[in-house]
């Protein structure tokens, strides 16, 4: 069964966008691929997958795709859905087409909703069809979808069902909404008694004494309230938290950093509203239910009057949003595109001047400019539209309110005080209607970002199976045909063997990009292997066991923020003060105590990453007295001269080395450095995904 529209996948790997848009090509002909079984099957590089491999991964799924190359005036004959190359190496999915307008699943960003002029400046003219002739289900493959719930996902209220105090605090908000309709039925008994030329008598101490215990019960209420949220939304939050940073380093080295940090601070935030969204959804309706049928028992017509205004604000509501979107999208990519191209021209500057571009510059950025001042000035029409078809409407209603009334208050057919008791509570009616329609597009948003959370919220950290950890070790550490490749056509490690011998310092030299990290954090335990062995000491080590035995320095190993002595310590917790006197000889030995001691307040100094205050080699000495100065008993470094000079370099690999000898430690190091190489007791070349054996240092 196929569905209008294809659900929107959200790719979370940066290379997967094709494979996401697959998933919700599937979703269209109703098979079931979503894209976590997808990325297992079929895993991606960095340079993600090209339109030939995207049509391969259809056809066995039984959906036939046929690679196609258009003009850009063919783009509205396309059938769709259908895949377009978009960008630069990117693939959306064309959706659906409307005039001039189209809407494209982008897997990065959303649902878009775009112009055709729009979308024809960032495709290249290549898409990805089904053949509607060929399609077929082959046996085994994806299953068709069903749909339990006619209830959408997003509108659920299950994830705070189980918050405690949750249905004390749903009855106390219920009692205190009550409240509301207390002034209409003051309203309606005192001005019918004083149009009835009967004696007013009214008991407003009552009233008063009533608003008074209310106000503090709602106050109560939201300290109550408050407090709930603290709990929740503190404990789903170190919750996430764990689970993001327990997730293996293969998940960040496959997904931007700044779309993780996106997703979780976008999923914290929307925590703290899904309390009182969720208790909208509980009571809310029941109070416009009470309201509407208070209205309906007064006058039935003027009653169905203002269901239909509702009604029809809520369809100005739900264009709203969609035009909303469209303009925003527009305006954000718009704003996108011109901070690009301005902080292109501010940091390359030189060339600019050296090329003598500055008339291209001025006339490109007059170009973008001048789209972007036109999308504010459509944007600002649009609002104006917007706020007077509201303002229609609310006006149409009250004109039709009094004509109604009028003769049924001239008849006596309607009291005074019931025609202003029915004012008060049709706008309870409106209040909690668009209360109601305003929560429903906010618990969209909610489950769109739920949705996107659920890639770090439930994927599973392989190192956290293990049954014990590996601390110490005796005799020796053995790889045995060790295989690792991050996508199926290339092993980067291949049948790689190795073994290291207690207190032995080994070399690793090879090209760049051979796989010489990616061994590194394998034999750290950041990585687990695809296949292959790791003893230690002859006992076979399950995956992750052994990390809390190495401690791995690589290239993107940052300072954090606090103190000297913190990042060389690691915020140790059973520090103590007489430890400087090792941190202090670590330093000396790498050349840069007095750099340390002149800074302001010494090991006290307070530094982060990118305001250290130290040069580049300077940097990168100090995370190396952060490895030295651990109590791993395997030390993995990576490229650790990288940034000094030949004479500190030099004297850096001899204060390592040394240090791992005295300390009785075991040493990998990757170098590029020939010079280096006659400190170590064995030198490896790594090339093809093995460790060839160049010699022993006197041989270097």
């Amino acid at each position: 069964m196929r569905n209008a529209i294809p659900a929107m996948v959200m790719q979370n790997e940066v290379s997967e966008c094709g494979l996401a848009c697959i998933s919700m090509l599937a979703d269209y002909y109703g098979i079931e691929a979503p894209l976590e079984k997808l990325r297992l099957k079929y895993p991606t590089s960095l340079h993600g997958f090209t339109l030939a491999r995207l049509s391969t991964i259809l056809n066995e799924m039984g959906l036939p795709g046929v690679p196609v190359q258009f003009d850009y005036d063919e783009l509205d004959a396309l059938p769709l859905p259908a895949i377009l190359h978009y960008g630069a190496g990117h693939y959306v999915v064309l959706a659906w087409r409307s005039g001039n307008n189209v809407c494209v699943l982008n897997p990065s960003f959303g649902k878009q909703l775009l112009t055709f002029d729009a979308l024809k400046r960032e495709i290249s003219g290549f898409a990805l069809i089904i053949d509607e002739q060929e399609k077929r289900v082959l046996p085994g493959d994806g299953k068709a979808k069903t749909n339990k719930n006619w209830l959408p996902s997003w509108l659920s209220v299950k994830a705070t069902s189980n918050v405690p105090y949750i249905y004390i605090l749903m009855i106390t908000t219920f009692v205190i909404s009550m409240a509301v309709f207390i002034i209409p039925v003051v309203m309606s008994s005192s001005l019918n008694a004083l149009y009835s030329q009967k004696q007013v008598e009214v008991s407003w101490w009552l009233y008063i004494i009533s608003f008074i215990g209310i106000a503090g019960i709602d106050l109560l209420n939201g300290i109550f309230s408050a407090n709930v949220v603290k709990r929740f939304s503190h404990i789903s939050n170190t919750s996430g938290f764990r689970r993001l940073i327990h997730q293996p380093l293969r998940y960040f080295q496959k997904r931007n950093a700044g779309d993780i940090y996106s997703r979780f601070s976008h999923w914290c935030g929307a925590l703290r509203g899904k309390i009182a969204l969720d208790n909208t959804l509980r009571i809310d309706w029941l109070i416009a239910l009470l309201s509407f049928g208070v209205m309906f028992w007064v006058n039935p017509l003027l009653s169905l009057v203002s269901l239909f205004s509702i009604t029809l604000m809520g369809l100005i509501s739900l264009w709203a949003a969609w035009k909303d979107r469209i303009y925003t999208q527009k305006i954000e990519m718009l704003s996108a595109e011109q901070n690009d191209f301005i902080m292109e021209t501010v940091s390359g500057i030189h060339t600019i001047k050296s090329a003598g571009l500055h008339e291209h510059r001025q006339i490109a950025f007059a170009q973008q400019n001048k789209r972007m001042v036109q999308a504010l000035r459509n944007y600002a029409v649009y609002n104006k539209i917007k706020s007077n078809l509201y303002q229609l409407t609310g006006n149409g209603e009250t004109i039709l309110y009094i004509a109604i009334s009028l003769p049924l208050l001239q008849s006596g057919a309607m009291h005074f005080g019931t025609f202003v008791s029915y004012g008060l509570i049709k706008q309870i009616y409106g209040n909690y209607m668009s209360k109601l329609f305003f929560t429903v597009l906010q618990k969209n948003e909610i489950g769109v970002i739920d949705k996107r959370a659920q890639d770090f919220l439930f994927s599973e950290d392989a190192s956290t199976n293990s049954t014990g950890t590996t601390e110490h070790f005796q005799r020796s550490i053995r790889f045995d045909n060790l295989r690792f490749a991050w996508t199926p056509e290339c092993n980067v490690i291949n049948e790689l063997t190795l073994t290291l011998h207690k207190g032995e310092c080994v070399a690793i030299i090879g090209e760049s990009g051979e796989g010489k990290t990616t061994f590194l954090s394998i034999a750290a335990g950041l990585l687990m292997a695809d296949s292959g062995e790791i003893a230690i000491d002859d006992v076979v080590q399950s995956p992750g066991q052994w990390a809390s035995m190495a401690f791995m320095n690589s290239t993107d190993h940052i300072l954090l923020q606090g103190s000297i002595r913190d990042n060389i310590t690691l915020f140790r917790s059973d520090y103590t003060i007489k430890e400087d006197r090792q941190i202090s000889h670590i330093f000396d030995a790498l050349g840069i105590a007095d750099v340390i001691e002149h800074l302001p307040g010494g090991l006290n100094a307070r530094i982060r990453e990118g305001n250290s205050g130290l040069s580049a080699g300077q940097h990168q000495r100090l995370l190396l007295a952060r490895a030295l100065y651990c109590n791993h008993e395997l030390i993995i470094l990576d490229e650790p001269t990288a940034n000094l000079d030949v004479t500190a370099a030099q004297q850096t690999m001899t204060a390592i080395v040394e240090h791992c000898r005295q300390q009785n430690k075991t040493l990998i190091t990757v170098t590029h450095n020939p010079a280096l190489l006659g400190a170590f007791d064995a030198v490896y070349q790594f090339s093809q995904g093995r460790l060839l054996r160049e010699g022993y240092a006197h041989e270097q």
